[in-house]
């Protein structure tokens, strides 16, 4: 199995030179999955949670807070039974549920992901979205914003985002703008980043992720590995709640297993 290791490189890309300010900040998101959150009377969950996007000039730091913590539930409920088909929703006892670490001077993604009851590492290039602008123009906040479409791991794309903080980050794996993204969804509106507050500029030190990548404390595994073994956990999981139901012809559906990267 091939797995990332970090390279050290001294250049850094002109794009990201051109950001002179050493300034960082911190930008707080309501992310919301809207089925989870139609789901919500019968699973427990809010079907949102806080997210938070912390940038420097040349690395940016997200994660997703874990909207169950606190709960005394069990790890695996039903939700849902109807027509022979039963749904369960999977939780995590976790502070963070996603964690992911872009260095933009060697071009590196590095990735810690909350999938079917265990959390999986994993890491690749990362390669910025095509964006087309649009000419649509709206306030998010204090903030003057633009509109723009791309397509991101077999998605579609609409984000807004401000040339007021000359950043091209922006919530998840979505960058490349010239300007920071305040707001995102999937056209199909199943998930969303919502614009809840900024810090900017504000300065903070380096996270505990960030430091055991640098030190290689996390084993990664590259992105094609974890798709095959994420598809693979979800159908045996699938296939043992189906085989300890009462009637075995009952399908079961996992609703932990769907994710943002519609591979």
């Amino acid at each position: 199995m091939k797995h990332c290791f970090i390279i050290t490189l001294l250049a850094i890309t002109f794009g990201y030179k051109s950001i002179s300010q050493n300034n960082s900040g911190l930008i707080e998101y309501t992310y919301t999955i809207t089925e989870a959150k139609n789901n919500s009377s019968k699973s427990g969950l809010p079907g949102f949670t806080t997210s938070v996007l912390h940038f420097k000039k040349d690395k940016t730091y997200y994660y997703e807070m874990n909207p169950s913590l606190g709960q005394n539930e069990s790890s695996i409920s039903k939700i849902s039974n109807s027509d022979n088909n039963s749904s369960v929703v999977l939780r995590s006892n976790e502070a963070l549920l996603f964690q992911l670490f872009i260095d933009y001077r060697i071009d590196s993604f590095y990735i810690s992901d909350f999938v079917i009851r265990k959390f999986e590492n994993y890491c690749g290039r990362n390669v910025e979205p095509k964006w087309v602008l649009s000419d649509q123009y709206k306030t998010i906040g204090k903030f003057k914003c633009q509109m723009a479409s791309t397509d991101l791991l077999g998605r579609k794309w609409e984000a807004w985002f401000t040339s007021e903080i000359p950043y091209p980050y922006g919530p998840w794996r979505l960058n490349g703008l010239p300007g920071l993204i305040l707001e995102a969804n999937d056209i199909e509106g199943k998930y969303l980043f919502s614009f809840n507050k900024i810090i900017y500029p504000a300065n903070f030190p380096s996270l505990k992720f960030e430091q055991d990548i640098v030190n290689r404390q996390i084993t990664f595994v590259n992105e094609e590995s974890f798709i095959i073994k994420r598809k693979k956990r979800k159908a045996d999981l699938e296939a043992l709640l189906k085989a300890n139901s009462q009637d075995g012809n009952s399908s079961v559906t996992v609703k932990g297993g769907e994710t943002r990267e519609n591979y």
